[in-house]
């Protein structure tokens, strides 16, 4: 394990450039504070704008490239779906899940201090296991960063088929309380939005009506979901309402290309496996965008490396964020 995984705070995202190996880029910059003001985030154009066209041969910032060592894109997990409860999104209590412009943007939204409707509803809370994988000390501020993603397959896919999938920008961390009907009860685990979940589960001939129920107002639904880490892309990307150069969540702007984001990950994959036995973390199989006996074999078995109880790694949320986890970070 990195010697400086130790330091997850958020008081650690200022600057890292000795730590970095030499031939890396640097990371996309994430603010400690909140750097546009509260209902300043959109355009004001309408919401639910279709992304720019998909586009090969592209060019990409450095920041979102491969690097030597970067947390596990391709790491193929099983396991449980678990819905926002308070709304259909993640907002604090007292706060609309309607959008206007110019209303209801606040960076305490997730603990990555991106206001909900930003990704709306393309938005996932992660187990705090994962932290521990993020380069450089950067802790929670490397998910926060606009090119980690979540890619999430449905359970029909165990024939021939995949099944359907749906793509998921990281912006929070996922309760790991058992007194909160949503936590995230293993690293497996994720919280993503009900909407999003509907969809992933539209064309599925069958749901079940506890199923269905859970869908519409659950905690988690009922079954089981594959997921891994990706390069983001599609609805991934910020809304184009969100997509200015003020809001540091969207600079530098990431192009929307389905053939990097696949090509990165693998090469990401690689240099994952040659480099993290150095820093005792565990190799994996590239688990991504398989189907059938394939995937079965992909999986990861996080009990090997993570059990009931483990500590967690310490965290604190970032650019002004809160979300609905439990920072467990002693520095502000």
């Amino acid at each position: 394990m990195f010697p400086h995984f130790l330091f997850l705070c958020s008081t650690a995202l200022l600057t890292h450039a000795s730590l970095l190996p030499r031939a890396d880029p640097p990371f996309q910059s994430i603010p400690t504070t909140p750097t546009t003001p509260d209902n300043h985030y959109n355009t004001g154009t309408h919401l639910f704008q279709a992304q720019p066209p998909d586009k090969t041969g592209i060019s990409v910032p450095s920041v979102y490239g491969p690097r030597s060592v970067d947390i596990p894109f391709a790491l193929l997990n099983k396991g449980r779906l678990k819905l926002f409860t308070a709304g259909q999104l993640n907002t604090p209590a007292g706060i609309t899940d309607k959008w206007a412009p110019g209303v209801d943007d606040f960076a305490n939204q997730s603990a990555c201090g991106i206001p909900d409707n930003a990704f709306e509803p393309s938005k996932v809370a992660i187990h705090p296991y994962w932290l521990k994988y993020a380069p450089a000390g950067l802790g929670l501020g490397r998910y926060c960063m606009q090119d980690v993603c979540i890619s999430v397959w449905n359970d029909s896919g165990d024939g021939e088929g995949a099944g359907d999938d749906v793509e998921l920008k990281v912006t929070d961390i996922c309760s790991t309380d058992p007194s909160d009907p949503s936590h995230c009860a293993t690293p497996s685990d994720i919280k993503i939005d009900r909407i999003k979940a509907d969809l992933l589960y539209s064309n599925v001939k069958n749901v079940s009506r506890e199923q269905r129920q859970a869908l519409n107002a659950g905690a988690e639904y009922p079954g089981t979901i594959y997921w891994f880490f990706s390069k983001c892309w599609d609805d991934g990307l910020p809304q184009p309402v969100y997509n200015t150069t003020k809001n540091w969540f969207a600079n530098p702007p990431l192009p929307n290309s389905s053939a990097w984001s696949k090509a990165t990950i693998v090469q990401q994959y690689k240099n994952n496996q040659a480099n993290y036995p150095k820093h005792g973390l565990p190799r994996y199989k590239n688990g991504a965008y398989t189907a059938g006996q394939h995937r079965q074999q992909s999986i990861f078995d996080i009990s090997s490396d993570w059990k009931k109880g483990d500590p967690e790694p310490k965290w604190s949320p970032v650019a002004g964020g809160k979300g609905f986890g439990k920072p467990t970070g002693d520095c502000d």
